[in-house]
């Protein structure tokens, strides 16, 4: 999870109130804490809640998301129950902690070693953690309304913020979609890179000069319309329909490599099918350039993986500019084509181990096998968005 997400859990969990500026020097970046009912809600390198945090609570929101939580250095717990304590067992380590000098370390372990057997026979009501912190947006704010409705019962209110989860996990989703923006085209995306607008237009030029790239470019820009349904116009982020599946994530400003400059709507989108990351697609936008991928298993047990993307390689001039990749494995590994596309300058590439060399090679096989990832990619998106004209399945 990143400061963006962590921003926007907050705001639809209604626990928003900055306090202080955190500053991260090693990545120059900035977020703020948040103080809310006794607890200290912050982000370094991940969402963390400080304070007493009810362990009944922190089991709930475990049983619901099984993402191990996190400690305040970002590191995972191992058994985060054993980290609870309550008052009777932090009294009892102090008074044998006053006493450490006149016993034998045997003593001295044997009996903390009894203050948590007998804490650990008392009630969960009464422990809690110090910290708490998390790897995954959905699990943040149902651990938020978790902890809201326990306050809400201990005043002896009826317990109504989990109700609202999925309500509020929608409009989760569609905030951070819409700061990040996805429609916008990899066209308007480079016309606004003042570093790199040059290139990719001389790129584009050197593409129109010849058919077979003129074709391939075409195919290439409906792939990335299937990647991202968001692009084709027909597809708004208000009309997802099933979001369990489509993950929009990434600070929405981002460095140049060489200055501070930042631009904005740089992120990612993932889409998942209902059997998970195995099949994904995912688009990306970088400060200086974009991605488009499709990864996924074809019926027959192989493997189909193609990305285009566009970027600067200032140490390799045969990876300069517009890219394809598609890979395609048989069910058994074997390798079925292996295609590394240079657009820009108009050359295949073949991995020969250690270098790729340029060479010539048919288009045709090429187009097909892109043409069948065009097919697939839509075919993700069966009942998942309202309103798109490819939403049926395909395959």
């Amino acid at each position: 999870m990143n400061r963006l997400e962590y921003e926007e859990v907050l705001k639809v969990a209604g626990i928003y109130n900055p306090v202080a500026k955190i500053i991260r020097r090693d990545i120059l970046e900035e977020s703020y804490t948040h103080e809310w009912n006794g607890f200290t809600i912050s982000f370094n390198k991940c969402p963390l809640i400080e304070g007493r945090i009810p362990l009944t609570v922190a089991k709930a929101a475990h049983r619901k998301y099984c993402d191990s939580p996190l400690d305040s250095k970002g590191c995972t717990y191992r058994n985060f129950i054993d980290d609870a304590v309550d008052d009777i067992y932090l009294n009892d380590v102090k008074e044998i902690d006053e006493q450490r000098y006149d016993l034998s370390i045997g003593t001295y372990v044997h009996w903390l070693e009894l203050a948590k057997h007998r804490m650990n026979n008392r009630r969960d009501d009464d422990k809690y953690l110090k910290e708490y912190g998390f790897q995954r947006k959905e699990a943040f704010l149902h651990f938020l309304l978790l902890l809201k409705d326990h306050i809400l019962k201990k005043n002896g209110l009826p317990e109504s913020e989990l109700a609202r989860f999925d309500e509020l996990k929608k409009e989760l989703y569609v905030n951070i979609a819409k700061r990040f923006n996805p429609s916008i085209s990899p066209y308007l995306w480079m016309q606004q890179d003042n570093k790199n607008r040059k290139l990719y237009n001389d790129s584009n030029e050197q593409i129109m000069k010849f058919s077979q790239r003129t074709v391939l470019k075409g195919l290439i820009e409906e792939f990335d319309r299937a990647v991202n349904p968001f692009m084709n116009g027909e597809v708004d982020i208000e009309s997802l329909n099933d979001i369990d599946n489509i993950y929009v994530a990434g600070n929405v400003e981002d460095d140049y490599d060489e200055n501070d400059k930042k631009r904005k709507n740089c992120g990612h989108l993932t889409i998942e099918d209902k059997d998970g990351m195995q099949n994904h697609m995912q688009m990306s936008r970088e400060a200086e350039g974009f991605q488009f991928l499709l990864n996924c298993t074809t019926p027959s047990g192989g493997n189909l993986y193609i990305k285009h993307y566009f970027g600067y390689r200032r140490d390799d001039i045969y990876t300069d500019g517009e890219m394809l990749i598609l890979h395609y494995t048989g069910p058994y590994g074997e390798k079925i084509c292996n295609y590394n596309v240079n657009l820009t300058r108009g050359i295949f590439l073949r991995d020969t181990g250690n270098n790729n060399h340029p060479v010539e090679i048919d288009y045709e096989p090429l187009i097909e096998y892109l043409k069948y990832g065009i097919r697939y990619a839509n075919s993700f998106l069966y009942d998942k968005i309202n309103g798109s004209p490819k939403v049926k399945q395909i395959l």
